[in-house]
């Protein structure tokens, strides 16, 4: 009965396994082909949003070895991208507990804290933390 399970069960989940692994990489929108990512660069340089994510998306899936979403991150902070504004305030938070120098902390609260209130505009879970930030910011003064 065991053996008959594994030559029906085992084949069933290898095959839904390889169409999952098949449509993840093509269908996802992750990874892009060479004349994808060019078009998308196209789009992206253009100030559009969605290609800047998507390319922000492409670069961190490749391991983002050259750091190539670094300055598509902060074009969308700019174009006012609410998960990266948060996404950045919550990195600047972090980081600001572990800063030894006070002027440097005080900086990275503040870009935290202004990072947060432009995200907490369009999305009110990121009020959450920038209340959390100014509380941190108070406790430093």
């Amino acid at each position: 009965m065991k053996q008959f399970l594994m030559l029906c069960v085992l084949p069933c989940a290898v095959f839904f396994l390889l169409a999952a692994c098949r449509g993840s990489s093509t269908s996802s929108g992750t990874y892009l082909s060479p004349e994808q990512t060019a078009q998308v660069l196209a789009k992206a340089q253009g100030g559009d949003l969605h290609a800047i994510k998507r390319l922000i998306s492409h670069y961190e899936a490749s391991g983002d070895v050259d750091g190539l979403a670094g300055p598509w991150r902060v074009r969308a902070r700019k174009l006012g991208d609410p998960s990266e504004l948060y996404h950045h305030a919550a990195w600047c938070f972090a980081a600001s507990r572990e800063e030894q120098d006070p002027k440097v902390r005080a900086q990275l609260l503040e870009d935290a804290l202004a990072s947060a209130k432009r995200a907490s505009v369009v999305d009110s879970s990121a009020q959450l933390l920038a209340d959390q930030i100014e509380m941190e910011a108070t406790r430093a003064e």
